[in-house]
Parts: structure tokens; sequence; C-alpha cells
């Protein structure tokens, strides 16, 4: 995403999913032409148990991310610290001492900002504090948000909805107010000198509770995906630096599914503006029109390309996965190559798009199992984050090789 993955954010930006959970399905992926044959209950059960499986161990590790700036130069995080390394993952340097979990953004080989709480006291009034490096965390540069006019006994602030840096000096913050009746209203933030200060944008911005992903392309341009919400997908746009937002269309029609869909960022830069849906055609419900189609045993993963206002320019490609995808599922290293690490007959697979000639398999007998994240630097030079290794290819996904962490 614009050279540069929004480490911490993602979390879980998949839902717990439910069978039987009333949603939607992409329209321009449109419906199959060809007959086919309706999966038989114990296709279709198995096929949801698998990926709700999957959904969860995904949740139980979204604190684990990679970013990697070049070949030698990267950051990760263990959900506890950051650390930082100049070798290819060979070793690891832990960069920040402040750190607890909180939201953290990566630019490039030097710069990167980190969220902390600046307060830790129940009973007080929980602030925020903003930390720079631009020397690959040798040292940091804090800033801390608390009292007026960022809070307020009137409105306290509960958590961060969202934060991501379009430059070392440009970026946004969302700080969350209490959650009820299934939305809440939140407290837009800019900064235009790399977080030494934060002017306020919006004070009522409303939104329903769910699990944010905020991307900016550039100091003007910002889209803010939410899952896990009522909607169930739904992504916020500004094009005035977080003044004012609209909602979008996502180009969704109502439809059944056993999976809950996700909706999220996969590359913001000025060249592309992609984002990806993966969503599952399920089975339809007893006396419902639709109660004829297909329900789909795979998901199926269309990724879009959005317009400067946060529309829904047309879709790139689509790719059909036995796994739900997200954010750290995919990868792209420029504007016409998409990587996809998924798995099929329970082995680990990994999937290429460039533009000239479509989806093919990437054929690997060490593909590594469990991946956590996927992150390609260039066609040829990608990564793997594993528990406790990361995973390192020089010929565009054919072989890896282990680093221990």
């Amino acid at each position: 995403m614009r050279g540069k993955y929004i480490a911490l954010l993602v979390a879980a930006v998949l839902a717990a999913a439910a069978a039987g959970v009333g949603t939607a399905y992409v329209r321009q992926a449109g419906r199959p032409t060809a007959k086919t044959v309706l999966p038989t209950h114990e296709d279709m059960q198995s096929f949801v148990q698998t990926a709700n499986d999957w959904i969860t161990e995904r949740q139980k590790t979204a604190d684990l991310s990679l970013y990697m700036a070049d070949t030698q130069n990267g950051w990760r995080s263990d959900g506890q610290n950051l650390f930082h390394t100049t070798d290819g993952g060979k070793s690891w340097d832990a960069a920040a001492p402040f750190y607890d979990g909180g939201a953290a953004d990566f630019l490039d080989a030097t710069h990167a900002f980190a969220l902390a709480k600046a307060v830790h006291d129940e009973e007080a009034l929980t602030g925020i504090s903003v930390y720079a490096t631009a020397d690959s965390g040798k040292n940091w540069r804090h800033l801390a948000l608390s009292g007026a006019p960022y809070f307020s006994a009137e409105g306290i602030t509960r958590g961060v909805d969202g934060f991501s840096m379009a430059s070392s000096s440009n970026g946004l913050l969302i700080l969350a107010g209490d959650p009820a009746a299934g939305s809440h209203e939140s407290v837009v933030f800019a900064t235009k000198d790399g977080a030494r200060s934060f002017t306020k944008q919006a004070d009522s911005l409303r939104m329903p509770n769910g699990q944010n992903t905020l991307a900016l392309a550039d100091a003007s341009h910002a889209y803010l995906f939410i899952n896990g919400s009522a909607a169930p997908v739904f992504m916020l746009a500004t094009t005035d630096g977080g003044k004012t937002w609209k909602e979008q269309d996502s180009g969704l029609s109502p439809r059944f599914t056993d999976v809950v869909p996700t909706y999220v960022p996969v590359r913001m830069a000025a060249d592309a503006r992609v984002a990806m849906l993966s969503v599952q055609n399920g089975t339809p419900a007893a006396g419902a029109k639709g109660k004829t189609e297909t329900a789909d045993a795979r998901m199926r993963d269309v990724f879009y390309t959005l317009s400067p206002d946060g529309s829904v320019a047309g879709k790139l490609t689509e790719l059909l996965t036995d796994l739900p995808l997200d954010a750290k599922s995919v990868s792209m290293p420029d504007a016409q190559t998409i990587y996809a690490l998924s798995r099929a007959g329970g082995k680990p697979v990994l999937y290429r798009f460039q533009a000239q000639g479509g989806w093919k398999r990437v054929e690997s007998a060490t593909l590594p199992a469990d991946a956590l994240q996927l992150q390609f630097v260039s066609l040829s030079d990608g990564f793997v984050l594993q528990k406790d290794a990361v995973f390192v290819t020089t010929d565009g996904g054919k072989t890896w090789v282990k680093r221990p962490l």
C-alpha cells in the first residue's frame, strides 16, 4: 500500500463469521452464466467451518505484522514490541521501548510513527501519545494529545478509529468516542508537520461500530474501511484532508452469505488506489427469491480500482480461493501486479496476477504454511511472516529460505 503497509491498525479486519447472516454480494462480479450443482449440505458445512476456523486464527495473531521497505530494511511487531532490521530479516533490533501495542505506520526504512496510551489509569482521562522517528527507531520524538481540545470530560475518547501517514509530514488521526446504538461519533485530526502538532478537522464524524482501516493516498484523499458492522462492509472517503467525509457505494446488492465479507485497502499510491472485497455467495434462505441460485463453497475475491473521491472506478480482477483473503494475504509491489497467499487442498498456494497475463499459480515446494502475512517489495523479492520466522524469496515465490526470529 503506497509502498507501505498500515501495520497493526488492520488488527482483525474480519469479524467473527456466523452462518445465516444477512449480508451483501458483489454486483459487478455478476452471476454465473452456466448452471452448476448446488454444493451439498456437508460440503457447505465443511467450507463454512474451515473459513470460520481460519478467521478465528487470524484474529489471534492480528497484532503480529511485517513491513519491509526493501530487500534489506524493514520493521515488524510482535504486538508488544517494535523491531527493525537492516539485513533482510536475519537479525532484528528492538526499536521502541515505549510501545504498548497501539497503531503504527511505517513509511520507509527510516521513518515510522506509532501510538501509545498517554495515561494508563482507567479512572483517568485517557490520552494518546504520538511517537515519530526519522532514524530507524534510534530516536523518537513524542507528542502527548491529552486535555482540551483533544479530550474533555463531556466526550472521553476511548480508542483510535484510524491512524495513517501519507508522507513523513502529512497524516490523519481519528479518535473514537463511546459506542452507542450501533454507531459512534469520532473526531478527526490532521498533521502537516510530521506529528509535531495536530489540528481538528471534524468533530462529529458518525460511523457504524466495527473494525477500521484508515488508508491515505495523499494529504487530501483518505479512505476509511469499516468491517464487521451491520452494513456489513462500509467505506467513507474524504477529498479535503478529513474535513468532510462521504459514504461510498461499495457496489453491493443484498444477497445471502454464510461467511462475513471483508472490504480492505490493498494499495494506496499515486499510480493506483486498489481495494479488495472478499465475499462468498452463501446458501439461499428457504423461501427467499434467490433460493434457486448457486451457493459458493469458495471465496470470491474482487479487486477494485477506486476514484480519488472514493467511488468504485472499476473491477481490476477477481480470484477464487478456498479461504477468505484479508489485507495481510495480498500484496501489490506495483500497480499492475498482485500476489495472493491462500490454501488449496489443505496446502499453501501462491497466486500472481499481472495485467497482461491474468492469474497464475506460482509453483513452489518450499512455500511456508501457516503464514501470517505476505509482502512483495518487487516482482522477484518477497517475504512471508510466521510466528517464529520470516521466509524470503528472490525468484518471485518459487523458492523460500527460512530466517528464524
